[in-house]
């Protein structure tokens, strides 16, 4: 909206507030009029004009009826109309006109203040807003981070907890709080550990954090981590303000990552002890496999020798050979020398 659009709705406002000061003022002259009869009090009309100016037009509009209120109960009522003496009616105009302002200056003030109590209510209303809508916030961040407020007046005993808080314990919002409930969820083997850590955080004035096992009615296990400031009031009185955490889900997963790891560290152990096997199997196979060969050597060089042998001896070196040759190709070589030693040993049977 440009400037000169602006000022023209100004100019109108302002217009109408007068115009509707002077619409009023002649309103009531014109009741005066129809009641001048049975009015005894011929001014009684027009202060409620003169109210309604100043209360929807403010301080000119109300100062203009006024002074129109004056003229027209001077001109109009006091005297012939043909008549207007200024002078004879000052005593009477002087009191309508200090009416007629007290009246306006009353109806501003009233104006003001209920304009102030309407900006204060809106100022309230909206805080009250931010407030819900903080609150709400702030109760499903709990929510969603299982983490719990709670306060602790040491000297009253009253604690105060939020909904998660209500709802980690496993306890109706309806139930007032207390450190025995407290205790009464805490896992048996654990209450040892808490007691002296909150009464030694007390005697000391100091904050406090621990984690200890919330055992629930339906024998499920929670881990809990708290944590507590303390801070002097006013009256020297020690209050308590912290935070507790489900961190259930945390532990279980540790505990699964410790498993996955102490997993992986027994595979990695397994893989090293067979890579060292096949190591040692590679450094005796070498001299085994030599062995072997060296051996089949010897028998075919024994062979060679028997040039006069018979038939059925060539032919049964030949099968030996024949075999010998097969297994240095089919069997390991610890078979091998096996097979090797078997030949030799036939063959000093078999020399003469």
């Amino acid at each position: 909206m440009s400037k000169p659009e602006i000022s023209l709705r100004r100019v109108i406002s302002v217009a109408l507030k007068y115009g509707w000061a002077i619409f009023f003022v002649a309103i009531s002259t014109f009741l005066t009029h129809l009641l001048v009869s049975y009015n005894q009090f011929r001014s009684a009309l027009f202060f409620p004009a003169i109210v309604l100016s100043a209360w929807y037009g403010g301080t000119g509009p109300g100062l203009l009826a006024v002074l129109l209120s004056t003229l027209s109960l001077g001109f109009f009522f006091l005297y012939p109309r043909s008549e207007f003496t200024l002078l004879n009616a000052v005593p009477y105009l002087v009191v309508f006109v200090v009416t007629a302002l007290l009246i306006s200056w009353w109806s501003l003030v009233r104006r003001r203040i209920e304009g102030q109590l309407r900006i204060e209510i809106t100022e309230r209303k909206l805080a009250e807003d931010a407030l819900r809508r903080g609150e709400a916030y702030l109760s499903e961040a709990q929510r969603l981070s299982h983490t719990g407020s709670f306060g602790w007046d040491v000297s009253t005993g009253e604690n105060y907890w939020s909904p998660e808080t209500f709802r980690i314990f496993g306890y109706d919002q309806a139930i007032k709080p207390t450190l025995e409930l407290v205790l009464q969820r805490t896992h048996p083997e654990d209450r040892t550990l808490v007691r002296p850590v909150i009464a030694r955080a007390l005697q000391e004035k100091s904050d406090f954090d621990f984690e200890c096992r919330l055992q629930m009615p339906d024998g499920s296990i929670k881990y809990l981590q708290v944590v507590a400031h303390a801070s002097a009031a006013k009256s020297g009185n020690v209050e308590f303000v912290g935070a507790v955490m489900d961190v259930t889900e945390r532990k279980w997963a540790q505990e699964a990552l410790e498993k996955a790891q102490a997993e992986l560290a027994h595979v990695a152990r397994v893989a090293t002890l067979g890579e060292m096997m096949a190591s040692i199997a590679h450094e005796i196979n070498q001299p085994l496999g030599a062995i072997a060969n060296n051996a089949s050597a010897c028998l075919r060089w024994l062979d060679a020798q028997k040039l006069d042998g018979s038939a059925t001896v060539c032919g049964s070196s030949e099968s030996r050979e024949s075999s010998s040759q097969r297994n240095h190709r089919t069997n390991t070589p610890v078979d091998q020398k096996s097979a090797a030693a078997k030949g030799l040993a036939r063959r000093k049977r078999d020399d003469p």
